[in-house]
């Protein structure tokens, strides 16, 4: 970096020099070296930076070439043009004012006793004191954020000592845990940034991204207009995102080292793999997690997650954005369970996040009330933040963590069919399944199937087949408390089309729709044969 064209136009010696053109570029263009047109085709020996300095000899038979001269200059980096008016070229030619002023490129007036060595030697001085003054300023910066890191601090005490060079307000959004820190003093920039989801704040707040190649770690926002970020936080900003990253890869190398461990301990649990009861406290030890007494698992599941990979499977950088959006979730999920659960167990696993809950049985009532509460929150917060949604199953208390197996297998069935039953982004406690707590005993038995393929198994076979969706219409129709309106209306069919197929349905089940008993057999053997489905995971 040099000097700008207005701190070139302020040294003394050149003070009776004048802008006459492309004012606008002031302050946008540094000078970094003197050069001196003698040919038209200057742009080919050039390398950018350069106040250009002619007499206009090459001028005096084709004046308005200049005009096709400033857009080579501009389009090659230099950062102005001097011309001794008075000599060889004595206007400035309508066409080049009007190219220099588009271009923001300054056409300085040089007085006609200007000698060249009276314009390059200041010049080139003050130029290389800026650039000792920023050698020695970047060393200071270097410096500073060199100890930040040694010293092992985090993102806050980086972010101030970013906010001490630049002096604006600053927001670091971490896209990988989904934190956001700030040096700031605005409440309505803080209440911005806190607000907005991150696609529209990269959109509508200046910004830069933290990143190492493709891999994105994070933004820093500014609250300022992007037409006043400065070339001179380049230094600074620079600095500053190097120690996000070693920041941020430290915290990365140090949560996946532990997420390791912890998955593994609470998979163990969860699938019944522990051997030893002193096993479990001693690695629970090390974790500080209390698991004596009561205790519930909570399985929250992402929507929609395996169909979404799989198509962007066929799109690299689309499995990347699916990958960062799970971290995104998962994060909320477990910011939001410990503020009213703190330091609980937790795994990832596939794509769900699984927590153990104390759940002292005399107080269930509470324990379930600021459970929904939170549950609710945590739908509330990832549908906004990363447009998906998740689907909750709490399965029943258990009196010790080693029957927590029992209570994740509850929790999975549950939230798949509540999921099936009423759709994507609902929560279900297995306590309040209903009917379907009954069959979860009795589902994926010989009984079970016997049972509901002598009520509908024509009824399957007949899909199987034909591959038609009887079955699914059979179930809507149920659903909708065996009115064919709603059912029609839902299956978005005419309603002839649904009279019809379940005038086809009842005469392969030899069914009578007026049978209350018959009604129910069908009822439990097509909730039997979702289960068997849709549960057998």
């Amino acid at each position: 970096m040099g000097i700008t064209v207005r701190q070139m136009l302020r040294i003394p010696e050149l003070n009776r020099m004048k802008v006459i053109a492309g004012e606008s570029g002031l302050d946008t263009n540094y000078v970094t070296t003197v050069t001196v047109l003698d040919a038209p085709d200057i742009q080919r020996w050039v390398h950018g930076g350069e106040f250009v300095i002619t007499s206009g000899y090459i001028l005096k038979d084709d004046p308005d070439s200049l005009a096709r001269i400033i857009e080579c200059l501009s389009r090659g980096g230099m950062a102005a043009i001097g011309i001794k008016f008075e000599r060889f070229l004595k206007t400035l030619p309508a066409s080049a004012k009007e190219t220099a002023d588009r271009l923001h490129f300054p056409v300085i007036d040089i007085p006609i006793d200007y000698a060249f060595s009276d314009i390059i030697n200041p010049v080139l001085s003050r130029v290389v004191n800026a650039q000792a003054h920023e050698l020695s300023f970047s060393e200071k910066v270097s410096q500073s954020f060199f100890e930040l890191i040694i010293n092992g601090e985090e993102v806050d005490p980086i972010l101030n000592n970013l906010h001490n060079f630049i002096h604006v307000d600053i927001a670091f959004v971490d896209s990988i845990f989904g934190q956001s820190y700030f040096c700031a003093q605005s409440d309505s920039f803080i209440e911005l940034i806190r607000e907005t989801d991150l696609p529209r704040l990269i959109r509508k707040v200046p910004n830069r991204t933290v990143a190492i190649g493709d891999k994105v770690y994070g933004y820093l926002f500014f609250d300022v207009d992007s037409a006043n970020i400065q070339k001179s936080w380049e230094t600074s900003l620079y600095h500053a995102t190097s120690a996000l990253l070693i920041c941020i890869q430290k915290k990365l190398a140090k949560s996946e080292a532990e997420k390791r461990y912890r998955d593994e301990f609470v998979q163990d649990i969860l699938l019944k793999n522990v051997r030893f009861e002193k096993e479990v406290w001693n690695r629970a030890k090390l974790f500080n997690w209390d698991l004596r007494g009561p205790q519930t698992v909570v399985v929250i599941d992402i929507d929609n997650y395996k169909h979404q990979f799989g198509i962007a499977q066929q799109i690299d950088e689309a499995v990347s954005n699916l990958e960062e959006i799970k971290k995104r979730i998962y994060y909320i999920a477990i910011s939001l369970v410990k503020m009213k659960f703190p330091n609980v167990p937790h795994a990832e696993m596939s794509d769900s996040i699984v927590f153990i809950l104390p759940s002292p049985f005399n107080e269930y009532e509470v324990f379930k009330k600021n459970l929904n509460a939170t549950i609710a929150y945590i739908q509330q917060e990832v549908l906004k933040k990363t447009q998906f949604s998740v689907t909750v199953g709490v399965g029943s208390v258990k009196d010790s963590v080693f029957s927590c197996y029992q209570s994740y297998d509850e929790a999975r069935k549950a939230l798949e069919m509540i999921r099936r039953t009423c759709g994507r982004g609902h929560s279900i406690f297995w306590k309040d399944l209903g009917v379907y707590k009954l069959l979860g005993n009795l589902y994926n038995t010989k009984d079970a199937v016997n049972f509901y393929y002598d009520y509908i198994g024509k009824l399957i076979d007949h899909d199987k087949k034909e591959k038609n969706q009887l079955i699914e219409t059979l179930e809507t129709i149920i659903r909708c408390n065996w009115q064919l309106k709603p059912a029609a209306e839902e299956l978005s069919i005419h309603y002839n089309t649904l009279k019809y197929r379940f005038r086809k349905i009842c005469d392969l089940l030899e069914f009578d729709v007026n049978d209350s008993e018959q009604r129910l057999n069908v009822a439990l053997s097509l909730k039997l044969y979702y289960m068997d489905k849709y549960l057998d995971v």
